[in-house]
């Protein structure tokens, strides 16, 4: 019995896959989403969608994509790199130990959902694709920052979710809407 149960464990730890560097930021994105609206350790939720915003950007400048975030226009070149070490850094300090073993971090979750919307906005722009995942986030996202968004995009994208009564504190409903996606159309 013992040998069976090394043998399928010994499997199950050299199972492997092929993947490219847009299916992994894929799969990142969607757990990322997942887990943010299942209210889980927003740490992780950064960490996840880092890594995959990472991946997204690096692609995409490579086809001369950029990112609302990183090459944001409204940035004064003389401060982009201030402005790049800002936005990354929860992400260094959340990978990286070797320069700071014994610091600590004021993470502020709030952003999030920004650097999800810039990811699923790379990804949308180099595959043609949107996930269940990254349909209801955007929904989510325009319900939770209305005032975001300019008036004709509002009452395009966002007046409906509000008329039927959708509440962006209603993280469940959006989890449940990736699986079910009846239910944003009820």
């Amino acid at each position: 019995m013992a040998h069976l149960l090394t043998q399928n464990r010994r499997r199950r730890l050299t199972r492997s896959e092929t993947v490219s560097k847009i299916d992994v930021a894929k799969r990142q994105l969607s757990e990322a989403i997942r887990l943010f609206f299942e209210r889980r350790d927003p740490i992780s939720v950064h960490t996840l969608v880092g890594a995959a915003h990472q991946v997204l950007y690096d692609l995409a400048r490579k086809r001369g994509i950029t990112s609302h975030l990183k090459d944001s226009d409204r940035v004064r070149e003389e401060y982009r790199g201030e402005w790049i070490r800002a936005m990354h850094a929860a992400r260094n300090f959340f990978k990286h130990a070797d320069e700071d073993p014994g610091e600590t971090f004021d993470f502020n979750s709030d952003t999030n959902p920004f650097l999800i919307l810039d990811a699923l906005d790379l990804f949308q722009k180099l595959t043609n694709q949107v996930s269940a995942e990254g349909m209801v986030f955007v929904g989510w996202f325009y319900l939770a920052y209305p005032n975001l968004l300019k008036e004709e995009y509002f009452k395009q994208h966002t007046l409906r979710g509000l008329e039927s009564g959708l509440d962006p504190d209603d993280f469940w409903t959006f989890r449940q809407a990736i699986d079910h996606p009846e239910i944003g159309r009820s």
